[in-house]
């Protein structure tokens, strides 16, 4: 994905950007034109990337996100926005969303669910 960022001209941008959410615009101004070396990692390499931080080891969809929930005991699961929740005010943490209220990342999903005895 950062390579197609680092184009001159990132061909369809609006829909890149929609898809993305601000995340992309910060990462523009910074990315536009860099020549990004072309070397491949080996499997050592990845597998100490892939320790090194927050890199994703699953990927949900909201359907297969709330039976895993449902199969571990929690009520109420349902999806929701970016800044609903039952918490009261949770909103105003803007988590997920901009301070204008848009939502940071638009591809995301969002699910709240409870402990059974909450």
């Amino acid at each position: 994905m950062l390579k197609y960022w680092c184009r001159e001209t990132v061909p369809a941008e609006d829909f890149v950007a929609a898809r993305v959410g601000t995340e992309y615009w910060r990462a523009r101004p910074h990315c536009k034109g860099r020549k990004l070396p072309n070397n491949a990692l080996g499997a050592t390499e990845v597998g100490v990337f892939r320790l090194g931080g927050e890199v994703h080891q699953w990927m949900y969809d909201a359907y297969s996100l709330a039976e895993l929930l449902k199969d571990c005991g929690f009520v109420d699961v349902h999806p929701c926005d970016a800044n609903q929740s039952a918490i009261e005010g949770f909103a105003a943490y803007d988590l997920d969303t901009e301070s204008d209220g848009s939502v940071y990342k638009p591809d995301s999903f969002f699910i709240e669910a409870k402990a059974p005895h909450s």
